[in-house]
Formats: C-alpha cells, structure tokens, sequence
C-alpha cells in the first residue's frame, strides 16, 4: 500500500513540474510590440539641422544603445540617400546607453555631422531587431543657392520670355 501511494505521489509530482516548467518557457518569450522606436518614423530622411531628438518605449528599466556613426565627402564620392557609403566609410562619432524611465519611454538628443549619418538602436533584448536610420544632413544655404534662378545668364532668351 506504500509503494503505491508513493508511486502515485511521484506522478501527480512530475505531472505538476511538468505544467510549471512549461509556463516559464511561455514567460521568457519577448513581446515585440513594447519595444519600440517613435521618433525618427522613417528609415532615411534629410534634415537642415545637426541636432536630432531620438525617442521611443521600452519596459522601464530596459537599457538602450543609441550609436551615431557618420561620413563626410571628403573623398568627393557624392554621398546621397540614393547612393549610401559602404560601411568601412562610416566613423563612429557617439555612443550611449541610456534606460528607459518609469513611463517606459527613453529619449537622446544627439549631435550629427553634415553628410550621410547611420544611427542604430539597440534595445540589447534577443528576439528584438536592431534599428537602424540613414540621416543625410545637409546645408540649406548651399542647396538654395545652387538652385537655378530663370534669371541666369545661362537662360539669357528665358528673362526675354517672361516679360
């Protein structure tokens, strides 16, 4: 009568730690949708100014790692958002963990150089993708003036027309 009620402990046992085991490999799996970057909204963008604001959400307490790397032209390659730089072309110009706060979102001001930058975030969390950014800083006072004028001397028959 012993050795059957200690056989039938020892099932209703491991049939116990089996279900509470398995709920702690359900646990451990990642909720994708809490980690995320709000700002910037777009893979590649230009922008005017040095200065950008990086925000997002994470769990409070989550480490992120913001890293800013950039290139300038100075090999006169004609960097764009059309035609990226290879990798061996970007310097790495900032990096910072900051955490995520109480509310769960974190924020980073970071400074940019003129010419192409790639920003990463990494929320340092398996199963959760690295992100990356592509921000062409350029001067908008250069642009302006390059911009052709009808009243170019190279449109000299134009400036005729229009009167």
């Amino acid at each position: 009568m012993l050795k059957k009620f200690v056989t039938c402990m020892l099932i209703v046992l491991s049939i116990v730690s089996i279900g509470l085991f398995s709920d702690q490999t359900y646990a451990t799996e990642v909720d994708s949708s809490k980690y995320e970057v709000l700002n910037p909204t777009k893979s590649s963008f230009s922008i005017t100014d040095k200065v950008y604001l990086i925000n997002g959400k994470a769990p409070t307490g989550t480490d992120v790692t913001i890293e800013v790397y950039g290139t300038t032209d100075l090999t006169k390659k004609s960097f764009n958002l059309d035609r990226l730089p290879s990798e061996d072309d970007y310097i790495e110009i900032f990096s910072e963990t900051v955490t995520s706060g109480n509310m769960g979102f974190f924020q980073k001001q970071i400074d940019l150089v003129m010419g192409i930058n790639k920003v990463v975030v990494d929320f340092d969390i398996e199963g959760i993708e690295v992100k990356e950014y592509i921000i062409f800083v350029y001067d908008k006072s250069i642009t302006e003036n390059s911009i052709i004028s009808p009243n170019d001397n190279r449109f000299g028959g134009l400036t005729q027309l229009r009167k």
